[in-house]
């Protein structure tokens, strides 16, 4: 008993002899924390980064064939595409490619939507298809060594889809569900307002609505798709661990007997002509926000202009050390999203500026908005602004093709928009060579051309300090204060006031006020008062 004592008194001097030790000197992270950088370190040099090449060819039926061998990880993607977007929607049916694309792959003349689902999911793979506004695209995904398998899927409800009547009312269902919460939302209803502003009866400013998409029936979905999704013209793109000579044994197996001219293109459609500035106030009792939209219609996909206006629209709203960002919302704390974009189709693209912002700040938002537009549009941006933006969309570029899929939706993406075969290898040396005058020439065009600003909110603290009526009245009662465009130069004397547009510019399109009218730039107004009656149906009388 005595000598387990001792042994044990012996192991506490021991550890306490330890403990002095280590506190006898200060622990290492301490002199870590002495020793920390002052500065960040220098950013690495940018790594190249190339564009997989890719091989094409037309198959006998008339599909184009695009093959992009990436070897690296044994996975295949396969994209299907058609000219077969929204703008192909019937007058009064809007939301048929939509829906058509919800229902192609629950059914075919032999599975049902379960047994496609569970044949693809099996394997850890995935298909499913969407249409946008001018196009429609089928898309899988799957193990390379399943790419048999995937390719089946793929003609089965390429050729033999039957749109089944419950799936075709489940999707409506879900659309409609959809549509009702994107109703309920301003920058959705904004939006809405915004495109069938800039692009009048043009198919780009149509939106699905309740009514629309309660008159499409199931024919019409058999009859979309027979009109529609025809081989000649349509777009094939596998990426992945795939060979040419494979995808094209698979493709000609799979899509056998498919045969069918080109679909009929309609007569391609302008924006309408501006002659003058409008202003739509879309009336929203009790909304805490306005939502802002400014903007036009723009340039074709293949203009050479894009690569200098994508740098201008991320200098002004791209990202969050934007101009837009920056002081909207970090040094004035108006709005929480501030942003800029310009959009490309396969006809006529659009640029866009967008805040949303407290109610009683929407007049001093407004102003700073278009003010900073004026700004990019009249001043050189400078070096660093301009080396900052290149930096960050030439080194975000590789993130976009990493993977089968994202390489499959870029070269997809690039031949349908009609770009030419260098640009996905050029991108990002084109956007290097831009210059800041290239930029400010770019934002002089894009945004000179007609104009439309759409703000939806209620705006009662701006109406109360103009004198007019509160927010529980229509539009016309309660339109946009004078101050939210008061600035240096005076734009128009009254509403009915008419100027000749500039020959050079055209004219921008606003939307609705009855006041006198004041922006930083001499551009023609027009004055319409719009009102945003039956809500959340979205429609508008003026």
């Amino acid at each position: 008993m005595r000598a387990v004592r001792r042994s044990g008194g012996r192991a506490v001097k021991r550890l306490l002899v330890l403990a002095s030790l280590l506190t006898a000197r200060p622990p290492d992270r301490l002199i870590a924390q002495d020793s920390f950088p002052t500065r960040p370190p220098r950013p690495a040099t940018l790594s190249p980064a190339r564009f997989p090449p890719f091989e094409e060819a037309r198959l006998a039926n008339g599909v184009e064939l695009v093959v992009v061998e990436r070897h690296e990880e044994p996975v295949a993607s396969v994209s299907l595409s058609f000219r077969a977007g929204g703008i192909y929607d019937p007058s009064g049916k809007e939301g048929l490619a939509v829906l058509a694309a919800e229902v192609l792959t629950k059914g075919t003349a032999t599975r049902s939507a379960e047994q496609i689902a569970a044949t693809i999911e099996g394997v850890g793979g995935s298909l499913s298809a969407s249409a946008g506004d001018d196009f429609l695209t089928i898309a899988g995904d799957a193990l390379s060594d399943q790419l048999e398998l995937l390719f089946g899927l793929v003609g089965d409800v390429m050729l033999h889809a039957t749109f089944p009547a419950s799936e075709v009312e489940l999707a409506r269902t879900r659309e409609l569900s959809a549509l009702a919460l994107e109703l309920s939302q301003p920058a959705s209803v904004a939006s809405r307002f915004f495109a069938k502003e800039i692009y009048g009866s043009n198919p780009y400013g149509r939106s699905s609505t309740e009514q629309s998409l309660k008159a499409i029936t199931q024919q019409d979905l058999v009859g979309f798709a027979r009109a529609r999704l025809r081989p000649a013209g349509a777009l094939l793109v596998v990426a992945g661990d795939v060979t040419r000579a494979q995808v094209e044994s698979l493709a000609q197996q799979a899509f056998a007997g498919w045969t069918g001219a080109p679909p009929p293109s309609p007569a391609p459609m302008t924006a309408p002509a501006k002659r003058a500035s409008d202003i739509l106030l879309v009336h929203r009792p009790g909304s805490a926000q306005s939502n802002v939209l400014v903007g036009n219609t723009t340039i074709l996909p293949t203009d050479s202009l894009y690569y200098a206006g994508r740098l201008a629209t991320h200098v002004l709203g791209g990202g969050a050390d934007s101009r837009l960002f920056r002081i909207l919302r970090e040094e004035k704390s108006w709005t929480y999203d501030a942003h800029a974009a310009l959009r490309r189709y396969r006809g006529l693209g659009y640029w866009v500026a967008a805040v949303e912002v407290r109610t009683e700040a929407t007049d001093s938002a407004l102003k700073e908005l278009l003010h900073q537009i004026d700004v990019i549009r009249t001043r050189v941006v400078p070096d660093s602004e301009l080396d900052a933006a290149k930096g960050y969309l030439v080194g975000s570029f590789p993130l976009t093709i990493e993977t089968p899929r994202q390489i499959a939706g870029q070269v997809t993406s690039a031949k349908l928009l009609g770009l030419d075969p260098d640009y996905l290898r050029l991108y990002r040396e084109r956007l290097r060579a831009v210059r800041s005058l290239a930029v400010r020439a770019a934002t002089q065009r894009l945004s000179c051309l007609a104009s439309t600003l759409t703000t939806c909110g209620c705006t009662a603290s701006g109406c109360e300090r103009s004198g007019h009526s509160r927010c529980g009245q229509p539009p016309s009662a309660c339109t946009t204060p004078a101050s939210y465009l008061s600035s240096s130069r005076e734009m128009g004397r009254s509403c009915t006031t008419r100027s000749r547009p500039s020959p050079r510019c055209g004219s921008w399109t606003w939307t609705a006020t009855r006041s006198r009218l004041r922006t930083s730039s001499r551009r023609p107004v027009r004055c319409r008062s719009t009102r945003h009656s039956s809500y959340p149906t979205a429609t508008a009388s003026r």
